[in-house]
């Protein structure tokens, strides 16, 4: 049976920090019928949700061979914001998002995605509520600096335009590259190379074209 391509979302919520804890079995029952009253209010013809250890997983299905943008996939994440925040309950709420999946064998490693961006970003920069995992940047490394997949999947992403771009010249962008990423000087740079400043910046204008980033950019060069 053909599967609808979809997109995995992790609800990460915390309690109001104003809320006294309580662990007692009512106050835990409590708990547990909110979650399941959310999940059935999450859940429609186009999304099951699904209650996990640390929190609420959900997958928002596409239309047959459509691949959302990103905006329409950080939009459904504010329609679930809405979704909780009309439930009375004082509850802090952290959202990540997937990558686009087209079929359910990627399903486990969609949902890693989801929960990383919710639980790193919620760390990093708690006042933002939605990331994407693509946002992570170099810290979605940290989530699975074992998993070889993961790591060349990085790597692609941030340096594959390079790497197939003209392997005859590669080496000389990688090493213009890095040496570019550890100095704040580009004279001193130049000096590395033992090249003329013009001709490295020539060369930085190049790499930028390709990459089609900025390298004066820290959280491009922070990825890179």
């Amino acid at each position: 049976k053909m599967v609808l391509p979809y997109t995995c979302f992790f609800l990460l919520i915390n309690e109001s920090q104003t809320r006294v804890k309580d662990y007692s079995p009512d106050r835990l029952n409590e708990d547990q019928q909110f979650r399941d009253s959310l999940i059935d209010n999450l859940e429609n013809e186009t999304q099951i949700a699904w209650q996990s250890p640390e929190g609420i997983g959900v997958l928002t299905f596409h239309a047959i061979d459509y691949e959302p943008r990103k905006e329409e996939q950080l939009n459904i994440a504010r329609q679930l914001q809405s979704t909780v925040s009309a439930t009375q309950r004082s509850v802090q709420l952290f959202i990540g998002i997937s990558e686009f999946a087209n079929n359910l064998v990627a399903l486990g490693e969609k949902f890693r995605q989801a929960s990383t961006a919710a639980m790193i970003g919620s760390k990093v920069w708690a006042q933002t509520k939605i990331y994407h995992y693509t946002d992570l940047g170099v810290f979605q490394l940290l989530s699975c600096f074992k998993d070889e997949v993961q790591v060349n999947d990085y790597i692609e992403r941030t340096l594959g335009k390079i790497l197939h771009h003209d392997p005859q010249k590669l080496t000389t962008y990688l090493d213009t590259l890095e040496v570019i990423l550890m100095s704040d000087n580009l004279k001193e740079s130049a000096g590395k190379l033992f090249v003329h400043y013009q001709t490295l910046m020539f060369r930085k204008r190049r790499l930028e074209k390709v990459l089609g980033v900025s390298l004066e950019d820290g959280a491009t060069k922070l990825a890179l």
